[in-house]
């Protein structure tokens, strides 16, 4: 089976070293290793140990010289009278459409391949209306309610065209995957049909994670109690949920430790917050660490927690 994979979101690059970019790595090598032929489309294409890490060809989608000085100069004219580049940057997103189709239609002459797997991002449409004119499958992969999340902690000019476009792309996909209910759910409730809906949890490489599990009792700080969380220190995550659920706990028992294992830009609140409400600490943050170093981290941790 050849597969196209598509990843238009111009914030998540293939070599980067995030949760995204890691999902989208090991998701194609999963399907490579199950014997399906692979390419990947990126706006922000793999480059270095990054494209080293993929197991397929990548496509750099984003390559228009007129796109991206047409976005500088409204970027600019944004600037000028004030405003962030909210703009520019949507422009872009949906002028990229172009590209895409372009690519898309260069690629399946060379390499006609059976089906289109799109990692959902916003104002990407191109994926959809290529299998709809070929008559191919479109799977859309949805990991997060982005129209939403754009909304609630970042800035959204078009929002009437996000929302349709993704009430559009959720009603015309043969098939919408999703990690929880809960997007399940969301999916339902702007367009997608459920019976095209599937559930499936995010997986792990067994390969790197745990071939050996090593009990709790065997660790060192066996008289602690370590909470641990995994990911990027981001509002939409609940890091002051997690700080506050945090500082009950302590309230009840020194032994209680908090291990954050990731980055971002809540960083600074997390150092604040520790050291003001927090007497004697108990707050661990390793900052970024290598996918391949997680499970390490992970192995320190008593229980995790996804607020």
């Amino acid at each position: 089976m050849r597969i196209a994979y598509l990843s238009c979101d111009r914030g998540v690059s293939v070599s980067g070293s995030n949760g995204a970019a890691t999902h989208i790595r090991e998701l194609v090598n999963a399907l490579v290793e199950r014997g399906a032929e692979v390419k990947v489309l990126a706006a922000r294409a793999a480059t270095g140990g990054g494209a080293q890490a993929l197991a397929c060809e990548v496509i750099d989608v984003d390559t228009e010289a007129f796109l991206h000085r047409l976005r500088r100069r409204t970027a600019r004219v944004e600037g000028a009278a004030g405003a962030p580049g909210t703009r520019a940057s949507e422009v872009h997103g949906l002028l990229l459409n172009q590209s895409v189709a372009e690519h898309l239609d260069a690629l399946y002459a060379r390499w006609p391949f059976d089906l289109i797997f799109e990692r959902y991002s916003l104002w990407s449409y191109a994926g959809l209306r290529f299998a709809r004119r070929r008559g191919l499958p479109f799977l859309l992969e949805v990991n997060a309610p982005l129209v939403a999340q754009q909304e609630e902690y970042r800035a959204l000019f078009n929002a009437a065209t996000a929302q349709a476009l993704e009430e559009l792309l959720l009603a015309g996909a043969d098939r919408v995957i999703v990690p929880s209910g809960a997007l399940a759910a969301y999916v339902a409730e702007r367009g997608g049909r459920p019976r095209r809906v599937r559930v499936i949890p995010c997986g792990v490489n067994r390969a790197i994670f745990f071939p050996t599990w090593r009990p709790i009792q065997a660790r060192d700080g066996a008289h602690e109690f370590v909470v641990g969380f995994l990911g990027s220190l981001k509002q939409w995550h609940g890091v002051e949920i997690l700080l506050e659920a945090f500082r009950q706990l302590r309230e009840r028992s020194p032994a209680y430790r908090l291990l954050i294992v990731g980055d971002g830009p809540l960083r600074s609140l997390v150092e604040a917050r520790g050291g003001r409400d927090l007497a004697g600490g108990g707050i661990t943050i390793t900052g970024e660490v290598p996918h391949r170093d997680v499970p390490r981290w992970l192995e320190r941790m008593d229980v995790g927690l996804a607020p």
